[in-house]
């Protein structure tokens, strides 16, 4: 079963559950030091989060350029986004096993097919690796904290509280975002064929974004679908509400040409400015967003 797939089987169940009798259905590479060889790419999303989407920059650096920078610096007004590739050879996936806690071996073991299993070694372990670089401290040594929804953040640091993150991850793609005091999500997802886009989309999104996504011609329906979807992914991270929140009691830009926004929540306008959304492009073949806290 693919991510996507399982979201939407999770969602499905947790309207099932929580319904009570006679309601109406609902609507409803990145460690460079040690792995020189894989791509890295940075994506620093540099500019006062406040300012309007034209200010904002979005720079690009090789796994060269990166090498040669020393320290890895995060300052207030940026959000830091990195890609890897997840499929690694064997003894860099051990390398990153070994830095993760006892708990995060014990979730890997479960899982039934080895694919799984080493991705969900590899991004854990990549992520460690990274929040041990903003922090300057060994990533074996996170500790991690749990929102009650399931939302991890960074425990038993003075700093660590601060250093906001999210990851995701599709097909053998990554995602991860780090800023300083701010919620942040991100969401990736491999587009590939949905015969049942629309009878989702029916199920999923707003009553606006169905009109906007009827209108989006046959051959484009596929990318608009997945930039609604990921982008709503993206803000359900950021918060942490999980499956807890539907779908479709906030909306988001879809058609193909406007910018990515977050147009209302709950019907409130003003509450959805406190959002900045922005789309990202992971690889070819892949539609990603970023959502942070203005």
């Amino acid at each position: 079963m693919d991510i996507l797939a399982y979201k939407l089987e999770n969602r499905l169940l947790k309207i099932k559950n929580s319904r009570k009798p006679g309601t109406k259905k609902e609507r409803a590479e990145i460690v460079p030091i040690i792995y020189p060889n894989y791509p890295l790419f940075l994506l620093n999303v540099s500019a006062d989060i406040l300012n309007e989407l034209s200010l904002l920059r979005v720079k690009v650096f090789d796994d060269f350029e990166f090498y040669s920078r020393g320290e890895l610096l995060l300052s207030s007004d940026e959000v830091h986004v990195w890609r890897a590739f997840l499929e690694r050879e064997e003894s860099h996936f051990n390398k990153l096993a070994r830095t993760l806690s006892e708990n995060e071996q014990l979730k890997a073991k479960r899982f039934y097919f080895q694919k799984d299993r080493k991705r969900f070694v590899v991004t854990h372990g990549i992520l460690r690796k990274i929040l041990g670089r903003y922090l300057n401290i060994e990533p074996k040594g996170l500790k991690f904290s749990y929102g009650s929804h399931g939302k991890p953040a960074i425990g038993g640091l003075t700093d660590g509280h601060r250093l906001c993150f999210n990851m995701s991850h599709s097909n053998g793609v990554a995602l991860f975002a780090f800023t300083w005091g701010r919620r942040v999500g991100v969401d990736v997802e491999c587009v590939r064929p949905m015969p049942d886009a629309e009878e989702i989309a029916e199920r999923f999104f707003s009553p606006r974004e169905n009109a906007v996504f009827r209108t989006v011609p046959a051959g484009k329906k596929l990318e608009a679908f997945f930039n609604c979807w990921t982008r709503k992914e993206a803000f359900l991270k950021a918060i942490g509400d999980g499956l807890s929140r539907s779908l479709d009691s906030f909306e988001v830009s879809l058609a193909l040409g406007e910018p990515a926004r977050l147009l209302s929540i709950e019907g409130d306008l003003k509450e959805a400015s406190r959002w900045h959304l922005r789309e990202l492009a992971p690889a070819h073949g892949y539609a990603g967003a970023l959502v942070v806290e203005r």
